[in-house]
């Protein structure tokens, strides 16, 4: 059974962000933009029923919070990436012949900054995850990268036993120099 709150994330980007601003931003009575003097962010139950009347989409306020919690973390993990692309961007500019590992670990501190300065535990944690499903996939390349060489030393191995074994059992009117001389041959391949 699919989860409660997962219609809410697969609707729309520009529905979510419209969602997130009119929980979190100063909003008319309209919805729209207002200086925090002349308007509050709307209540959740307020963003439900709008939701339920602008894009027919009913929802509980269980699935509604849960949704809010994703979303936050999410848009924080989005800021943290967009803030670390800016200072690849930067040093790249600054220095192109820079490596691109180079330019990833640089990315990858300034996006753990960028947590830690919003001293979010959530988003701090997520990260967490991020990074440990990246040092795994890491892991599953190298293997792969491993796999791959043995493949070609094995290979290469069945060519020489194969060039080996064809000369020895030759039935060319070879002389047992000539015949020795092909299966060193056959050896070097």
């Amino acid at each position: 059974m699919a989860r409660s709150d997962a219609r809410l994330k697969t609707l729309p980007e520009e529905i979510q962000a419209e969602m997130w601003r009119l929980r979190i931003a100063p909003v008319d009575d309209e919805g729209n933009p207002a200086q925090p003097a002349d308007g509050a962010a709307w209540s959740q139950e307020r963003v439900r029923q709008w939701l339920e009347d602008v894009h027919s989409v009913s929802t509980s306020s269980g699935a509604f919070s849960e949704w809010e919690r994703w979303y936050g973390v999410a848009s924080r993990l989005r800021g943290a990436k967009d803030y670390a692309d800016d200072i690849k961007s930067l040093l790249k500019s600054r220095d192109p012949k820079m490596e691109v590992e180079q330019l990833d670990a640089y990315g990858d501190l300034a996006f753990r900054k960028r947590a830690l300065d919003l001293d979010d535990a959530e988003l701090f944690a997520e990260m967490r995850k991020i990074g440990q499903r990246d040092r795994h996939l890491d892991q599953q390349k190298e293997k792969l990268s491993q796999n791959d060489r043995r493949i070609i030393l094995n290979e290469k191995k069945a060519a020489r036993y194969d060039a080996v074994k064809d000369a020895a059992e030759s039935t060319d009117d070879l002389t047992p120099e000539e015949r020795l001389e092909k299966i060193r041959e056959g050896l070097k391949i």
